[in-house]
């Protein structure tokens, strides 16, 4: 649920959402129930899932309107890169709608093709379903109706940024899922939702910890490296050495993005 979706849109989101509701759950209770790895955390169990199946890529880029992309692969071995210069609660968001995508991607590609994540809102049905598989994943049902009913707190907005830390998820997104669940109403809902806040300075006066709306600027190419790894003695020594070498101005380059703190 990116930043740039106002409530002229609500409507149509809403609408959207009941249409899939049924065919959505489906997807995260097989994916709960079958796939999810075991003792992990929601996010990052779908981190591990992504790279013990496919490949997981983060660094920061210089676009905040790109949540994220999907580089399909022929051979059913996807690739997925979330741009880290977004807040976490961006990012977890786009880690679950890409998931989607993989989940519900059951034929093999005839061909290679990159799906870009982008911050607006797409009319079309696969994309919608993938957002709200994202909503659904981030804030169960049972969790977020007995979290949101336990909070001893009279403001709205307080009740709102509670969740938003408690599932890590977007302000937008939490708004949705309340009034979904009942939780809020209608005119909270139109009444809330395309007010700006400062999140970190919103968080830092409720005392929480603001991590969840910060950049996190991760630069992770593990996956990369492995490969190349256990690659090195199917190529000749210069082919290795030049790929190492790219690899390493790559790198480089996104270490400096994200402050130069990254060391390979």
């Amino acid at each position: 649920m990116m930043p740039g979706l106002t409530s002229d849109e609500l409507h149509l989101i809403l609408e959207k959402n009941k249409e899939i509701h049924d065919e959505v759950q489906q997807h995260v209770l097989e994916y709960r129930q079958q796939l999810q790895p075991r003792g992990w955390s929601s996010i990052e169990g779908a981190k591990k899932w992504m790279k013990d199946n496919h490949y997981l890529l983060q660094a920061p880029i210089n676009d905040e309107s790109l949540g994220g992309f999907i580089r399909f692969q022929i051979n059913n071995t996807h690739i997925c890169f979330i741009n880290t210069r977004q807040p976490r609660v961006y990012q977890n968001f786009t880690l679950f709608h890409e998931l989607y995508h993989i989940l519900s991607t059951n034929q093999l590609n005839q061909e290679s093709t990159t799906h870009l994540i982008e911050a607006d809102l797409d009319r079309d049905l696969v994309e919608r379903s993938a957002d709200y598989f994202a909503s659904l994943m981030l804030m169960e049902e049972t969790a977020t109706i007995n979290f949101f009913n336990s909070l001893n707190e009279d403001e709205l907005l307080t009740k709102v940024f509670h969740t938003m830390k408690n599932f890590s998820s977007p302000y937008k997104a939490v708004l949705i899922r309340l009034y979904e669940l009942t939780l809020i109403s209608m005119d909270d809902l139109f009444n809330n939702f395309d007010t700006k806040h400062n999140y970190i300075k919103a968080f830092s006066l409720l005392g929480f910890d603001s991590m969840p709306v910060e950049k996190s600027l991760t630069v992770d190419f593990t996956q990369v490296e492995k490969l190349m790894a256990s690659n090195k003695d199917m190529l000749p020594d210069i082919a290795h050495e030049d790929n190492q070498s790219v690899f390493n101005d790559v790198y480089a380059y996104f270490a400096t993005l994200a402050g130069g703190n990254h060391a390979n």
